[in-house]
C-alpha cells in the first residue's frame, strides 16, 4: 500500500521535528507536484525554509500558503508569520 502525499508531508514534517530538517526539507521537495493546492503543504514548507535560513523561499512559501488559506484565522495566523519574517531580527 502507497500512503497519500498527506501522509508523506505528515512523516516529513515529523523529521523535521525529530532534528532532521534537511532530510524533512527534500522530502517534502518531493510532493510539491502532488500537494501543489494544498495550504498546509507550503505552510510546511515556509516553516522548514525559515529554519533552514532561507528567508527569501520561505516568504515566497507563505504567500502561497496564505493565498490559499480557506479562513480568516488560518490566514491572520499566516500573514503574521510573513511579517515577523519581513521585519529585520537584531543581531
Amino acid at each position: 500500500m502507497n500512503p497519500s502525499a498527506v501522509i508523506e508531508l505528515n512523516c516529513a514534517v515529523s523529521l523535521a521535528n525529530a532534528g532532521q530538517p534537511v532530510e524533512s526539507y527534500q522530502q517534502l521537495l518531493k510532493l510539491e507536484k502532488a500537494l501543489d493546492a494544498y495550504q498546509p503543504y507550503y505552510a510546511a514548507r515556509a516553516e522548514l525554509e525559515a529554519q533552514l535560513g532561507d528567508q527569501h523561499s520561505a516568504i515566497a512559501s507563505l504567500k502561497i500558503a496564505i493565498k490559499l488559506s480557506q479562513n480568516n484565522s488560518e490566514r491572520d495566523f499566516l500573514i503574521n508569520k510573513l511579517e515577523r519574517l519581513n521585519t529585520p531580527q537584531p543581531q
